[in-house]
């Protein structure tokens, strides 16, 4: 039974770089196995530019109610940035790849996955769904579908909701599904500023059909196989984390998932403990306001996220003009050194956003994955009439920025 395990675990290791195990290793694709340095890969040197660009343009306005004004000051910067980051290394460099996270591009459209200090900042209520497809060209490709509500109960200073996710690769006959409930407390600071921190807490099934793999044996002669491996199930608890602060203009959090590094074999099959996923986010929000009224925003992003060995970037921005959206953001995957360049459009309205997204791999695995496509639908009212003619709870929403 233990072989068995360690056959799944192979299987659903590495959902980032498993094109090695498809086939596509990275030795192939570079005979001569040179090493690179991610000083001289200029991919690299812009997105860590940009990184840099974001994160002060971001402190700056959460300090200081912007107009489009692209002038900012320096003074302090470096010890906010410092803190920062400081305190996300100390977090990370603690655990050992096993498994990892499904990673969402539009991760903006359901906040309270990235962190659940994020659930509820809404301003009434809202309803998110998600459909990734990750790598057409493979046929052991992995889907991800994810459903997200939310509820904001200002008047209690909290936020509620509940987080479905579905991940699977057909081929392969590989299924892991999630439950998790989430709460989030307010502490309002002033009417511009908010801290929230928030907990989540759910159960995960995973499933694996070893009926869809091909044995040695049935290669050998074209008939049916000899192992008798059937299907293989496991349960776990699973616990997340966070914490935030924003502005209407600004936004920087905390999070680490999976705190208590759950086994996905179950008992009596011995471990594989799902790593902490630890990850440091910032943004901002600028907007061009004429008479009270939004005329087009940017918004800005720098994401950086470690669960073991595995460690990635994405930074860029949306720029919004309602009804339209347009995005653009790059991707480095520190481990398997693959970048990608993401792109995006979308439409808003006053209660619906649709957006969709494709995933261009232009490291030395471009042409060969086919990219990836991911679409979000959200549901969400723009006013809450909650607290029509209360002057005792009305006006107690402060927005966040991380929502488009």
């Amino acid at each position: 039974m233990r072989q068995l395990s360690k056959m799944v675990n192979q299987l659903i290791k590495h959902r980032s770089t498993s094109l090695g195990f498809f086939g596509f290793k990275h030795s192939h694709l570079n005979p001569n196995n040179t090493q690179y340095s991610w000083r001289k890969r200029p991919l690299v040197s812009l997105l860590s530019k940009t990184a840099l660009f974001i994160s002060k343009i971001s402190l700056i306005y959460a300090f200081k109610r912007p107009r489009l004004n692209f002038k900012y000051q320096t003074q302090n910067l470096n010890s906010y940035l410092s803190l920062l980051f400081i305190a996300f290394f100390l977090a990370v460099g603690v655990s050992k790849i096993q498994a990892q996270d499904p990673n969402f591009t539009q991760f903006y459209a359901s906040p309270t996955f990235l962190n659940p200090a994020f659930t509820g900042t809404t301003e009434h209520y809202r309803f998110t769904s998600i459909y990734r497809n990750q790598w057409l060209n493979i046929p052991e490709s992995y889907e991800t579908n994810l459903f997200a509500f939310e509820y904001n109960l200002d008047y209690h200073n909290s936020g509620l909701g509940i987080l479905l996710t579905n991940d699977r690769a057909k081929e392969l006959g590989y299924m892991s599904n999630t439950v998790m409930l989430a709460y989030s407390y307010h502490v309002r600071i002033d009417k511009e500023k908010s801290f929230r921190f928030g907990l989540q807490g759910g159960y995960g099934l995973r499933n694996f059909d070893f009926n869809n793999l091909k044995f040695g044996d049935q290669l050998a002669n074209g008939g049916a196989t000899q192992e008798n491996l059937g299907r293989f199930q496991s349960g776990f608890a699973d616990f997340n984390f966070g914490m935030a602060y924003y502005t209407p203009y600004f936004w920087a959090g905390l999070s680490a998932h999976h705190l208590n590094s759950p086994n996905l074999n179950g008992a009596g099959i011995g471990q594989d403990k799902l790593p902490t996923r630890f990850s440091v986010h910032i943004g901002g929000k600028m907007a061009k306001v004429r008479r009270k009224k939004e005329i087009f925003s940017l918004q800005p992003a720098l994401i950086v996220q470690k669960q073991g060995n595995f460690m990635s970037a994405d930074a860029g921005m949306n720029f919004t003009n309602k009804p339209l959206i347009f995005g653009a953001w790059l991707r480095y995957n520190f481990e398997s050194k693959q970048e990608s360049a993401n792109f995006l459009v979308g439409y808003k309205t006053n209660y619906l956003k649709f957006a969709y997204s494709y995933d261009l791999t232009i490291s030395e695995l471009s042409g060969q994955t086919g990219g990836s496509h991911e679409i979000s639908i959200t549901i969400e009212p723009n006013k809450d009439y909650r607290y029509k003619g209360n002057s005792k709870w009305g006006n107690r929403y402060i927005e966040c920025p991380i929502v488009f």
